[in-house]
């Protein structure tokens, strides 16, 4: 979400879905088992005033994952399913400040990771 709030200059849904798919190709390439995980959900960044509608970039963004994820036979951890509010924002639940997750968040991250994982080590 960094890239989404722009917190290293300017991106596009485009730039950073590449760079996401140009790392997974690296992987790919030098034989490493890739497994991606959805972007969190966020329905604000409380530091940014400007960033229109993180949820709809997200969305795109987690969709798009999901397609190359299905197209390419990988594991994809979908973190944000289980961590989505009603305004398509963090479970309050999960964090402490909308974006990043608490210890509470990475329990539920942790749980959908081992299983996915273990599809892969084993």
């Amino acid at each position: 979400t960094n890239d989404i709030a722009g917190n290293t200059g300017p991106s596009t849904v485009r730039m950073i879905t590449d760079n996401i798919f140009s790392m997974a190709e690296l992987a790919i390439a030098y034989e490493i088992k890739v497994v991606l995980a959805s972007i969190l959900p966020v329905y604000q960044y409380p530091w940014v005033d400007d960033v229109l509608d993180p949820p709809s970039a997200i969305d795109s963004i987690n969709s798009k994952i999901k397609e190359y994820v299905e197209n390419k036979g990988l594991l994809y951890l979908d973190y944000y399913s289980s961590m989505v509010d009603d305004r398509k924002g963090l479970k309050s639940d999960y964090t402490s400040d909308g974006v990043h997750p608490n210890e509470a968040g990475y329990k539920v991250m942790s749980a959908i990771a081992d299983e996915i994982i273990s599809q892969v080590l084993y």
